[in-house]
């Protein structure tokens, strides 16, 4: 933006919009499918579900939301007020997007926890 001139300003308003996130969220059900993509979609992002949710046909579905990072944080705000077990997506859409701007990646499986970055893993 600033090879074409943009003011300092406008860069620093308008680069957080030019970074979309894109998150594969696995096992969702019909009803934590549905309301995701609405949420989605009501802070202007986006969520790509099974076709199979509409009708609650699909008994699970995975999930790829995308949007800036300020769509991923208000999402999270309105899941943590659904219900369906929705708190604990956001709990873990918040859990990746702090992983993405961090030096090091935590990443946890059941009681496991890894701390990626600082040093080789390999499993």
């Amino acid at each position: 933006m600033s090879r074409i001139g943009v003011d300092p300003v406008g860069i620093r308003l308008m680069s957080p919009k030019l970074f979309h996130l894109n998150l594969k969220i696995e096992g969702l059900t019909s009803p934590q499918a549905n309301i995701l993509k609405q949420e989605m979609l009501s802070v202007g992002g986006e969520a790509a579900v099974s076709s199979g949710v509409i009708t609650c046909g699909a008994a699970a579905t995975d999930a790829i939301i995308s949007g800036t990072r300020k769509q991923m944080q208000n999402v999270i705000k309105k899941l943590n007020m659904q219900p369906f077990g929705l708190k604990k997506v956001a709990d873990k859409i918040k859990n990746a997007i702090e992983n993405i701007y961090k030096d090091e990646i935590i990443f946890r499986a059941g009681r496991h926890r890894w701390v990626l970055g600082k040093r080789i893993l390999i499993f």
